[in-house]
């Protein structure tokens, strides 16, 4: 028995944005074409989910997309309602979230996110970066700053010069909590360029009074340094969950990641072709990802210790989800060093 397991329901392929650092832009690119159709996923795929969950102590559900929201609030209402038939079934407990741009959020989603105490993950570049930096999503922010959970900022070569002004923007709208994702195709030039602006924000928050905003990215960094790896909560070094992390795509395909399916990698299969969750963990396809999540932690030099104490420093794949075999994130373990040295961490 496991103590928790983690799906990440990706309940469409659909989205009226088109972020160029996006994970499924080439499913949007098709979809546009007229050569994949806008799917929903099937609400009994999500009771398979509990089902093949069964002995787990805790589910954590996170919806994905495309942009979630566009499967409507009946789609959802239906979908929590399962869940917590579910729960109360197998009597395991569960906590979820719904990661989205936002733009369609109204004071209805709010009161059925929070009557389902489903955490809003806000999705947001900046005012004035990206396509989900709009004044739009600046207002909505704003409105709704209390019922957030997190807002979630995709550091990139195009906003990272700006990421004091991004954080004091939120912290001036009243958010409580910001999570922040270096962009995974970014170069090392680009990364060491992200170190150079994140120190500036670390400073930035050293030198606060008291903090009213929380960085998971600062909180982390310092537990890092520190020895503490159970504090983690941002995500960004470290992937806790591992092997137990599943994407379920629209169709029922599973895989650890979330990419645009142009190829076999990190593919399990599909739900229906499995009865639980641990019929994956012995599958040939999980034994080799395994296998180069382990040998991804091997570097040598400055690198071996940040390489071990991140993992590896994640996943470095393109845009399309590929990756080089045995390959440390070297960009991003570079990154760290810089971060990590902030706090006083001797590597």
């Amino acid at each position: 028995m496991f103590d928790s397991i983690s799906l990440l329901p990706k309940v469409n392929n659909s989205c009226f944005l088109d972020c160029e650092y996006c994970m499924v832009i080439q499913e949007l690119e098709l979809e546009k074409k007229g050569q994949l159709p806008s799917t929903t996923m099937p609400l009994e795929m999500i009771e398979k989910m509990c089902e093949m969950s069964i002995g787990y102590n805790k589910w954590f559900f996170s919806y994905l997309g495309g942009e979630p929201l566009m499967n409507g609030k009946e789609y959802f209402k239906n979908m929590f309602d399962i869940i917590q038939a579910q729960s109360e079934k197998y009597y395991t407990p569960y906590t979820h979230r719904v990661t989205t741009n936002g733009l369609l959020l109204d004071d209805e989603w709010i009161q059925l996110l929070n009557e389902h105490n489903c955490k809003l993950i806000f999705s947001y570049d900046g005012l004035g970066f990206g396509k989900k930096g709009s004044k739009k999503a600046h207002d909505l922010i704003a409105k709704y700053a209390k019922d957030i959970h997190v807002v979630q900022v995709v550091v990139s070569a195009t906003n990272c010069a700006h990421i004091v002004d991004i954080y004091k923007e939120l912290e001036a709208l009243g958010i409580r909590r910001i999570n922040t994702q270096y962009e995974i195709y970014a170069s090392e030039e680009d990364y060491l360029n992200f170190a150079k602006h994140t120190i500036e924000l670390f400073k930035y928050i050293d030198s606060l009074e008291k903090v009213k905003t929380s960085l998971f990215l600062y909180n982390d960094a310092k537990a890092i340094a520190a020895g503490k790896l159970a504090s983690i909560n941002g995500g960004e070094f470290i992937n806790s969950r591992l092997l137990a992390d599943y994407v379920i795509d629209y169709d029922g395909e599973i895989r650890n990641a979330l990419n645009a399916r142009t190829n076999g990698y990190a593919h399990y299969g599909n739900i229906n072709t499995f009865t639980h969750f641990n019929d994956l963990m012995t599958t040939e396809t999980t034994k080799y990802v395994l296998r180069d999540y382990v040998n991804a932690m091997k570097a040598f030099g400055d690198l071996e210790k940040i390489a071990y104490v991140t993992r590896g420093g994640g996943y470095p794949g393109d845009r399309f989800g590929i990756r080089c075999e045995d390959a440390p994130h070297v960009p991003k373990l570079k990154c760290y060093k810089i971060l990590l040295e902030h706090f006083g961490m001797k590597l």
